[in-house]
């Protein structure tokens, strides 16, 4: 088809070229019959654009409807990873299935309903008596024998001749949309057998075929209401000429019950957002969200259709109800902020790092002539996944040698990272009795067992109803979402110890009050990010030294000193992009004053997402820490500095060699697998330059700024790690250089999740399927078989080794 395309085109340039006998000019001849060719395709296009016109009037009073449908498919369920880790753990709870099946036919329910009674409003039309009537009133006769059921039954093309009409769109557009909502309820559920995840004959299954039901329910329901409802009439004696007036009373009580469900959740979400968050499940509480905000939706375009007397569909609701709540929502952002820091009251003095440095050398005394290991642990971000992996190694190390808690001296977290340290430290405050606790997983079971909370519940269900309402209101009077959040990690904390405090206690009590026993208690430097400089900000122990932290925010300092609870503080460097809002920090200036305020904290993963620079700025401030002898603080105490990377994102490989295998110098980080896919990110490890760059095409000159600064933190923490590696391997080769003895070269660790053939990456987000959480905690583990990781066992047993 092509050639012959070619074919004819080629003698058409020849005669337009070429000048001829009379006509000297041809080109232009030519031209001008492109323009009338032109002229001819477009009104062609014109026409098709009218005849379809009523099509596009009918999206414009669904619109709420559609875009909200839009948004759960993108933005949740089909094509991200937590999407994937919210549908898998439905199949482990029946009560949470149950919530999400109940919530998916609300949704659809409201998807039909309220378009339906926005298009009845519009459809209004004068009987030839003059009494004004319902559209659907107008257009029963004449529909009910037009269903698509009645159309099946006498073999004819249903579709077709269904959606040949306005009335055939307007009979059967509410119901389209109802059904939508059951088609992207079971896409979510379909993708995580579809991609191996997990299997279809299983429970996962049954929720597919439940789902599958109740859209054929669904489906039933919305075309023979009509029928039942004449059936019922027949059976008391009513006429059936009354039926209508059934009908439209059963419509009617469907509003009262909307607005009966949406107010529950509303009060139970501004209240009591845990509760309903781990009772119903993220994934329940998102579609009942969403069938809320259908519902909102709709009623406010009928709102706009009431006061309307058109009765062109366009026209009825011709009002930017998108538009109009989007300006709301940035206007009163100015004034309606409620995502402020929970403070408590000023935390006593911070000790400087000396004293800790002292205390922590005056615990950890050796033997004769024997040096003092000082572990130095880096905790990357990565959301859920991140506060697993982080609490799986930490525990797994004190659990099998009580020598490492108290070797630890700081743990710098960021994001994920730090919610983990922050669950670490608590439980060696909590002072657990492991030698009762029988067996090396006393730690480990409790941490396990806390974070494997659907966090993602809470979040969602502050997100949908208070926090959204909030950003319609003129003042912040509403708790946000991060707050949901923490109280989360909070009300985990108490339920695994009977109403402890825990997470919810300050965060000054990480060191000001050891747990008992003698046993130290690790600092906490957490990361977070500046909004409006883009500076990295540590909440730390002790006040930042300006000359090793140079560029770093104190943000206890720019606090003056008022304490949070330890949820706050790990909360604020675990911001996590759009799921949690920018904190709020305190000002002293009046309410005229805003733009003189402290500005906003971020995910510390906007700045370096492995907490390596701030580690290694510790390990300089330590290096060059004098006492009164002249000597360092390494040389006085023989200290063998022991860095540990716990990184949790297996994206990042080492690079190929000529035969295309994996290579790694070292074996810092390495994907498993033989060979390296082209469609993985930028190949390269922590010991060497880049070996192959990837690319990205499509709208770089919108998206590449965004996407560079967005992927500019991979960048940083990749460098951060690289200059630890550089400080250890320098500071081994010339030990005198660093301020270390002979016998005390520093020594680097790096634990790692490595994917196994069929295993599939843990999602980044707040709730893991149960089959992810396994996966993560049994790659500390030896290998046996499918489970375990040769390179994490390996690494702990020669770190508990040197202890």
């Amino acid at each position: 088809m092509q050639l012959q395309f070619i074919k004819n085109l080629l003698p058409r340039l020849k005669q337009c070229l070429l000048p001829a006998p009379g006509n000297p000019l041809p080109f232009w001849a030519c031209i001008n019959e492109g323009i009338l060719v032109f002229g001819a395709w477009l009104a062609k296009l014109s026409g098709i654009w009218q005849k379809y016109d009523f099509f596009f009037d009918l999206i414009k009073c669904s619109r709420v409807t559609l875009f909200i449908l839009a948004f759960a498919a993108v933005f949740l369920f089909l094509p991200n990873s937590q999407g994937a880790e919210l549908t898998i753990r439905l199949s482990t709870s029946l009560g949470h299935a149950l919530v999400f099946l109940f919530g998916v036919f609300l949704w659809a329910f409201q998807a039909w309903i309220g378009t339906r009674k926005v298009l009845e409003m519009v459809e209004k039309r004068v009987d030839p008596t003059g009494e004004q009537l319902s559209g659907w009133h107008y257009l029963s006769a004449a529909l009910q024998e037009k269903t698509w059921l009645g159309r099946l039954t006498k073999g004819k093309n249903c579709c077709a001749k269904a959606m040949e009409s306005e009335s055939g769109w307007v009979e059967h557009w509410p119901r389209i949309l109802g059904m939508l909502v059951f088609l992207v309820s079971l896409l979510a559920l379909w993708m995580p057998v579809k991609h191996g995840r997990i299997a279809f004959f299983s429970p996962h299954g049954l929720l597919i075929a439940a789902d599958f039901g109740l859209a054929i329910l669904f489906y039933a329901l919305t075309m023979g209401r009509r029928k039942w409802i004449q059936a019922v009439c027949a059976k008391k004696g009513i006429r059936i000429e009354e039926h209508w007036a059934q009908l439209d009373n059963l419509h009617a009580s469907s509003g009262a019950f909307t607005i009966v469900y949406v107010l529950v959740l509303l009060i139970l979400a501004t209240f009591a957002p845990v509760w309903l968050g781990f009772t119903f499940g993220a994934a329940g509480i998102a579609v009942l969200g969403f069938g809320s905000l259908t519902a909102s939706g709709n009623f406010i375009i009928r709102s706009i259709v009431t006061r309307n007397s058109h009765l062109d569909y366009g026209e009825a609701t011709q009002f930017p109800v998108l538009s109009i709540l989007f300006i709301v929502a940035a206007v009163f952002s100015f004034f309606n902020d409620n995502h402020g820091l929970r403070l408590l009251d000023p935390m006593p003095q911070r000790p400087k790092l000396e004293a800790f440095a002292e205390q922590w050398a005056q615990r950890n005394q050796p033997g004769a002539n024997q040096v003092r290991p000082m572990i130095f642990v880096a905790a990357a971000g990565g959301g859920i996944r991140a506060s697993h992996w982080t609490a799986a190694v930490l525990t797994y190390l004190a659990d099998n040698n009580p020598k490492f808690a108290e070797s630890v001296f700081a743990i710098s977290g960021v994001s994920g990272g730090s919610v983990g340290a922050a669950f670490y430290s608590a439980l060696l405050k909590q002072n657990i009795d492991c030698a009762k606790a029988d067996g090396k997983d006393c730690l480990q079971s409790r941490a396990r067992d806390m974070l494997s909370h659907d966090f993602l519940g809470p979040t969602i269900s502050a997100l949908l109803f208070n926090d959204l309402l909030q950003r319609f209101l003129p003042f912040g009077i509403l708790p946000d979402r991060q707050k949901a959040l923490e109280t989360g990690w909070e009300k985990a904390w108490s339920r695994a110890f009977d109403g402890s405090a825990g997470m919810a206690e300050p965060y000054s009590s990480t060191w000001n009050k050891p747990g008992g026993a003698n046993k130290w208690l690790p600092l906490l430097l957490l990361n977070n990010t500046h909004m409006e400089t883009g500076r990295k900000m540590i909440t730390s122990p002790f006040p930042l030294d300006s000359t090793t932290f140079a560029d770093d925010v104190d943000l206890i300092e720019l606090l003056e000193g008022s304490d949070m609870p330890l949820s706050v503080a790990a909360g604020n460097s675990a911001r996590f992009t759009y799921v949690s809002p920018p904190g709020t920090l305190p000002y002293d200036g009046g309410w005229f004053e805003m733009r003189e305020d402290n500005g906003h904290v971020l995910d510390g993963g906007y700045f370096e997402n492995n907490g390596a620079i701030t580690l290694q700025e510790l390990l300089q401030a330590l290096e060059t820490l004098k006492g009164g002898d002249g000597k360092s603080f390494f040389e006085r105490y023989a200290i063998k500095p022991i860095v540990v990377v716990i990184t949790n994102d297996n994206q990042l490989v080492c690079g190929k060699g000529d035969d295309g295998l994996v290579k790694c110098p070292k074996d810092v980080w390495i994907k498993p697998q033989p060979e390296v896919a082209d469609a993985q990110p930028a190949v390269t490890d922590f010991n060497g330059k880049f070996t192959r760059l990837t690319d990205n095409n499509g709208a770089n000159e919108t998206l590449g700024p965004i996407l560079g600064i967005l992927n500019s933190r991979e960048g940083h923490g990749i460098a951060g790690v690289k200059n630890l590696i550089a400080w250890v391997d320098e500071c081994g080769r010339w030990p005198q250089g660093c301020h270390l003895s002979e016998s005390a070269k520093p020594e680097f660790f790096h634990f790692r999740i490595d994917l196994n053939k069929g295993e599939n990456p843990p999602a980044l987000g707040w709730v893991l399927s149960k089959d992810s959480e396994k996966l993560i905690w049994n790659k500390i583990k030896a290998p046996d078989g499918k489970n375990g990781s040769q390179h994490n066992h390996d690494e702990a047993q020669r770190l508990l080794g040197l202890l």
